[in-house]
């Protein structure tokens, strides 16, 4: 055999190699961005949020505290997002019908639950109860409703195989608000167009305080008595200021002590604020 043989034969070798390795790889990553959902291992019927609340209701009183026992699946887009610290320990998702506030002992949740990623969560014998006047899901801890344990999560809370859609923000108008309207969007991503902050200029927390609320006023300066932006003194933008002039504020609705509060997850929430002409 010739050399100039030797050496195509070689040369062909190496490519037939190269391409069963290229085609190895292909099919791993095909596998591994699957669309096809990863469900829970066992799991009853996927309901809807609004369908799990309305199970809530009719088996349980003001401030009861239930086990679930029913094998229920329910599925949600993420639209929380804990990287900067304003909200903690805490995963929020909604469907179409609604949202829910998932309680999990475990930080950094953006690394496991991406904002706008699925998820998928397997709800017997976790625990239902309120806070206020809206549902939160976790484990028991001393007779209410806590932190479901960081080693438990996995058997509960599933992600999808590939991010769907970001879930776009209800939009809210404040001169126009009402406390049944924000009651039906507890833990959903909501955003509120036009608005200033009666505080502009000042650090979303004033030195000391655990937590700040702010005054969020419509384009004329009139605040709403219904809704306040409120701020942890563990977020990383807590000494950062708050913007003057006119834009949109997004961010979850929640609510706590009487009041519906606004949870910016960051301050990319705040959108297209500008100086207002005079």
């Amino acid at each position: 055999m010739s050399r100039k043989t030797t050496i195509s034969t070689f040369s062909f070798t190496i490519i037939f190699i190269l391409s069963v390795l290229l085609t190895g790889c292909k099919k791993k990553n095909q596998k591994e961005i699957s669309t096809t959902p990863i469900l829970p291992p066992t799991h009853g019927p996927v309901i809807t949020l609004d369908s799990l609340k309305h199970w809530y209701y009719m088996n349980c009183g003001p401030n009861d505290t239930l086990r679930i026992t029913n094998d229920f699946t329910i599925e949600g887009i993420v639209v929380s997002n804990d990287k900067s610290g304003n909200i903690y320990k805490t995963l929020y998702i909604q469907d179409s019908t609604g949202g829910i506030t998932l309680l999990l002992d475990q930080v950094n949740l953006f690394n496991l639950f991406p904002p706008g990623h699925k998820v998928f969560v397997k709800c017997k014998d976790l625990y239902f109860g309120t806070d206020g006047s809206f549902i939160k899901l976790g484990s028991l801890f001393y007779g209410h409703v806590g932190m479901i344990p960081s080693d438990k999560i996995q058997s509960h809370v599933y992600p999808d195989g590939l991010p769907d859609q970001p879930f776009q923000p209800k939009r809210l108008v404040l001169d126009s608000l009402t406390s049944t309207e924000l009651h039906l969007e507890i833990a959903t991503l909501v955003s509120l167009p036009g608005v200033k902050f009666w505080n502009a200029g000042e650090p979303f927390i004033n030195p000391g305080d655990v937590n700040t609320h702010r005054y969020i006023t419509d384009s004329s300066g009139n605040y709403s008595h219904l809704i306040i932006l409120n701020t942890y003194q563990r977020a990383n933008f807590s000494a950062s200021l708050l913007p003057s002039g006119i834009g949109t504020v997004q961010g979850i609705l929640s609510f706590y002590d009487g009041k519906y509060e606004l949870l910016v997850r960051d301050t990319t929430d705040l959108i297209n604020f500008h100086a207002v002409n005079k």
